[in-house]
């Protein structure tokens, strides 16, 4: 599995894939969401932090997004109270983005 951190405009967005155990965890996690049902679901602003994408999931949906406790898994939404995957992936990326990069997307996620 790849993740993308969606922030940048005019560079590349930082890329890396996860290893086995972590995508065995993604898997996990989002087995265990529900559906949103109709909650509105916030949209990305037009720049700067705009959430993760993961891909390389077999089967119909090889691409979810992550956005504010959100996931859209092709047009399914399903709701992750606490963010926990989207915290999981912010932390995971400290290790392939500037320091201060990490700082703002800290921030931007309340931590």
């Amino acid at each position: 599995m790849r993740v993308m951190l969606d922030m940048f405009s005019g560079i590349p967005n930082p890329e890396w894939t996860v290893d086995l155990a972590v995508s065995a965890k993604i898997v996990a996690l989002l087995a265990g969401l529900a559906s949103a049902g109709s909650d509105a679901v916030p949209e990305p602003p037009a720049l700067g932090y705009r959430g993760f994408e993961i891909s390389g999931f077999e089967g119909a949906c090889p691409t979810v997004r992550v956005y504010k406790g959100y996931i859209d898994a092709c047009g399914k939404i399903l709701a992750d109270e606490g963010s926990s995957l989207e915290k999981m992936l912010a932390e995971q990326s400290k290790d392939y983005v500037p320091p201060p990069v990490f700082e703002m997307l800290k921030q931007q996620l309340g931590g």
